[in-house]
């Protein structure tokens, strides 16, 4: 059964901190999830309770997550046999082989794409990648 480990408010440039406490040998997955929120260029018009952003972890969090849209697309799509709305929950052997699979195709410390995605093979150096 998913739990809430840790809520947080971002600071005015987006950044946040978390700390979660040790002893959560029985996790099977973690994963963050952003909603709401107030874009700095949309002035008065208040948050966006529409947006909801994820991702996921697995067992062990790197020192540093960023949440944007490619975290939460490869969150969603490596996890969506385990969603339930907002909520992640499933067998563990299923829930720890979608989140091994996030780092395939999303740097979670950077946001940026992941190492399969941009291995020369798989990428730049195929007809796809340069089109």
């Amino acid at each position: 059964m998913p739990q809430k480990l840790v809520g947080a408010k971002t600071n005015d440039d987006g950044t946040f901190d978390l700390t979660i406490a040790d002893g959560r040998d029985d996790v099977e997955v973690l994963y963050l999830i952003a909603e709401g929120g107030e874009a700095k260029t949309a002035d008065g018009r208040g948050p966006n309770p529409a947006s909801t952003l994820m991702a996921t972890l697995g067992t062990e969090p790197p020192e540093r997550v960023t949440i944007n849209e490619l975290t939460t697309v490869a969150s969603a799509w490596t996890g969506a046999q385990f969603l339930n709305g907002k909520a992640m929950s499933g067998n563990a052997t299923g829930l720890r082989i979608a989140a091994g699979n996030v780092p395939n195709l999303v740097n979670l410390e950077t946001g940026g794409l992941g190492s399969v995605i941009t291995n020369p093979l798989n990428g730049p150096q195929t007809t796809p990648w340069q089109n």
